[in-house]
């Protein structure tokens, strides 16, 4: 597996064209398209887990839900059961169509409309 990841570090930018790769805190490497939030990391990873996101962190600093990925970050999610969940602003960040429905469905579910 670190021989592909080299392979990926050291490929130029421009041969990835419309996709990038994120790391998990675990070391997995996660495709995802150009644009994409940590906000679409965190529906890539599990929707559940995603609504209880207190907190995003990239390469060790906090991040707004807005932050969009880069090639080769290290994206950490910090979870709680008391969170207060997605709101709308994490609707507007989301790229992805999946994170976009869940989102959707989960403001749905508490009232707020979508």
């Amino acid at each position: 597996a670190e021989a592909g990841n080299a392979q990926i570090a050291a490929a130029p930018i421009g041969a990835l064209p419309e996709r990038l790769y994120v790391f998990s805190p675990q070391g997995q490497l996660l495709p995802f398209d150009r644009g994409s939030t940590v906000v679409d990391f965190a529906y890539h990873v599990h929707s559940d887990l995603a609504e209880q996101c207190r907190r995003f962190t990239v390469n060790g600093r906090q991040v707004e839900p807005s932050a969009v990925l880069h090639h080769l970050d290290i994206v950490e999610l910090e979870h709680d059961v008391k969170a207060p969940g997605p709101n709308r602003l994490w609707l507007l960040a989301a790229h992805t169509s999946r994170a976009r429905s869940a989102i959707e469905r989960y403001l749905k579910r508490q009232g707020a409309g979508a």
